[in-house]
């Protein structure tokens, strides 16, 4: 149950020292709620017109373009932040953090809305439903801005802690920038060696973008 509380606060212009006897007693109010109490409300009964209305398209999976170079053949779509999961996904094996683990492959993107973001890599399919990043996970996190797009990889247990580190510049609340070229092949790799690091693990990862302009070269002198 949620219950307003209102807070009132007397500003005095000329304070003066008081006693206890000059206090006014102190006034306890109720509400029970059983009944309406017929309080004022304002803007709490919104609608959304029908042209606010945001319609979730989720429309990704195989395709037979080469937006990401090479032959054709890959993964992708319109993707839509939302709450509830959705995912295209190969079914393998169990993994631990006792298995090795490598991945390698390219991606492009399209320029996107700001505030949104996509995972890839490996995951546990049981999702949980308004989980901004997937549990008992290993892979890529990549947030979008309108001109660009950050990435960082990330590994995460079944409570959703995470632990990982960003591959393009980034200072909290500070140093935010979107390097990642929209229309622009990258080739990546990533191995996840549990033996290394003296037997504590290690996961190391590499981005290069395939194709050059000066458009982009601008845009990195900016940044």
């Amino acid at each position: 149950m949620l219950v307003p509380v209102l807070l009132l606060v007397t500003l005095a212009s000329n304070p003066r020292i008081v006693s206890a006897e000059d206090q006014p007693p102190t006034v306890l109010m109720k509400e029970a709620f059983n009944d309406d109490p017929g309080w004022e409300g304002f803007n709490n009964r919104l609608k959304p017109g029908r042209e606010d209305i945001r319609t979730v398209i989720q429309s990704f999976g195989y395709t037979r373009t080469h937006f990401a170079g090479g032959k054709s053949g890959e993964l992708g779509g319109t993707i839509t932040r939302s709450p509830v999961p959705a995912f295209y996904a190969d079914k393998i094996p169990s993994k631990t953090l006792d298995d090795k683990l490598t991945a390698s492959g390219k991606f492009s993107f399209d320029p996107l809305e700001g505030n949104s973001g996509i995972w890839f890599g490996w995951f546990n399919a049981a999702q949980d439903v308004g989980c901004a990043r997937p549990k008992r996970a290993l892979g890529l996190e990549f947030d979008f801005e309108r001109d660009g797009a950050r990435l960082a990889v990330r590994m995460s247990n079944q409570q959703n802690k995470f632990c990982g580190t960003f591959i393009t510049p980034y200072l909290p609340g500070i140093f935010r920038p979107a390097p990642l070229h929209p229309h622009t092949p990258y080739v990546w790799t990533l191995t996840y060696d549990p033996q290394a690091n003296a037997g504590n693990g290690r996961f190391e990862f590499t981005v290069k973008s395939s194709i050059s302009s000066p458009t982009n070269q601008e845009r990195d002198a900016r940044l």
